[in-house]
């Protein structure tokens, strides 16, 4: 238990698992918050830390027995990340203060460990300071890979049982031989239901809080319309949701983090015996006006940045171009539309004139060497910019004077850039925008309710 090798071996695994939470945390305090709230959660790891570390400098004495603090502030780190994911979702944990007052425990307890582990064996601090920031190097690229293979809750679960059995290296408990292993099969088998049930949330699904940011509470006003998540996949990116509604099954939508939202329509596959439903609906949709006016070499290719959940897709295919690029930066939102090519009519996968790219829109447009007759956008926002006005916290760059011409490069002579962009927060005016390279000013469709307007 005295072995520098062990202790070393225990900072690296807390360093990497403290790091990890502090990422993974961030994505799910995103789900229940808005994207601002999640970077309380910086804060908090630094403060929970830092109070951690007073705390073992006034309360921990020299005379008392160092070796059982560590045990107990390490039980404490476990045992606080499983209550907190546990109280967010059986308990609906959606108030700040007592979300975060959970969330800040972890990083606490783990600051008194790092004291009394530092205060230990302060004679070998170099050596120390090396496996603490290895393991957190090798924390913040684990977060990536458990998210995507775990998902949120289940990440977090698998974190506090590491911990866990950290803690038992340090009681006598260690030392009996059967209890150890009986300890470790246990933790064994605790890890791989996590790892076999992927992204599967054992606990249940996180809640997305009530916020007037959250489009997932704002798309149908009618409070007696039901909405119900058929499909949650984790990655880096936030939380994917499918959504479908009780008064109709034409149309589903896909969030990320309860936000953000696009549309994806039942569609039979074939363009030109198709409900008239679906057309009546695209229609409505001011990047369809463009296409009625175009002639035929207006339209033989088309670039889409953020098709979602392709409603400019179809609406390309109906429009009759020849030739579709979809550029998509959330890789959950692309394999949502694959899986279920039985309701979307396989627009991502069964029509050849269709390709799609998962990459960021503009490192795309600078890398391609095609060029497009059109470049669509529609409401090119994730929560995090939900308008175009100029907010410091907006960091999309789809949309600044660089990006229009690297647009403009890539636009054939007659090429055209259609963007429809929302203005004034959650008003319910949509514009639409037409850039020709040739027209020194756009036009403009103003789209309200079903009027359609045009100056």
């Amino acid at each position: 238990m005295n072995s520098p090798r062990w202790i070393y071996f225990t900072l690296f695994v807390l360093s990497a698992s403290m790091l990890s939470f502090e990422v993974v945390s961030t994505r799910i305090a995103s789900v229940v918050f808005v994207q601002n709230y999640a970077f309380i959660v910086l804060s908090l790891a630094i403060l929970g830390l830092g109070s951690g570390g007073i705390f073992s400098y006034y309360k921990i004495k020299p005379r008392d027995n160092q070796f059982k603090a560590v045990f107990r502030s390490l039980i404490a780190v476990g045992i606080s990340l499983a209550f907190f994911m546990v109280a967010v979702i059986e308990f609906a944990v959606v108030n700040p203060f007592i979300y975060f007052l959970l969330l800040f425990l972890p990083f606490f307890f783990g600051g008194i460990v790092y004291a009394q582990i530092y205060k230990l064996y302060s004679l070998l601090s170099y050596k120390l300071y090396a496996s603490d920031l290895s393991g957190a190097a090798v924390g913040s690229l684990a977060s990536l890979a458990l998210l995507n293979a775990l998902g949120g809750p289940n990440s977090v679960v698998l974190l506090a049982v590491v911990i866990c059995w950290l803690s038992m290296r340090f009681t006598q408990v260690a030392k009996r031989t059967n209890a150890a292993v009986m300890f470790s099969s246990l933790v064994a088998i605790l890890l791989g239901v996590l790892i076999a049930n992927g992204q599967k949330e054992l606990l249940g699904r996180v809640p997305i809080g009530e916020f007037p940011q959250k489009d997932f509470y704002h798309v149908y006003p009618d409070p007696s319309i039901r909405s119900e998540i058929i499909d949650s996949r984790w990655s880096m990116y936030g939380r994917a949701d499918l959504v479908q509604y009780s008064h109709q099954d034409m149309v589903k939508q896909l969030f990320i983090d309860g936000s953000a939202g696009t549309q994806l329509y039942r569609f039979n596959g074939n363009i030109r015996r198709t409900n008239s439903i679906l057309q009546e609906l695209l229609l409505q949709h001011t990047n369809s006006i463009p296409f009625v006016c175009m002639k035929e070499n207006e339209k033989r290719s088309m670039l889409v940045i953020g098709p979602g959940g392709g409603k400019d897709v179809l609406i390309g295919l109906f429009g009759e171009v020849q030739k579709i690029v979809g550029v998509e930066v959330n890789p959950d939102f692309v394999q949502m539309v694959k899986d279920y090519r039985t309701f979307d009519g396989g627009i991502y996968t069964d029509f050849p004139n269709v390709n799609i790219v998962v990459e960021e829109g503009r490192h795309y447009v600078r890398q391609t060497k095609d060029t497009f007759d059109l470049v669509v956008m529609a409401l090119p926002s994730t929560e995090q910019m939900q308008n175009i006005e100029p907010f410091a916290m907006s960091e999309n760059y789809l949309l600044t004077k660089e990006a229009i011409q690297d647009y403009m490069r890539i636009l054939t002579p007659e090429g055209k850039l259609i963007f429809t962009v929302q203005t004034g927060g959650n008003s319910l005016v949509v514009q639409s925008l037409v850039f020709s390279q040739f027209c020194r000013r756009p036009f403009r469709w103003v789209f309200c309710t079903h009027r359609v307007y045009r100056w």
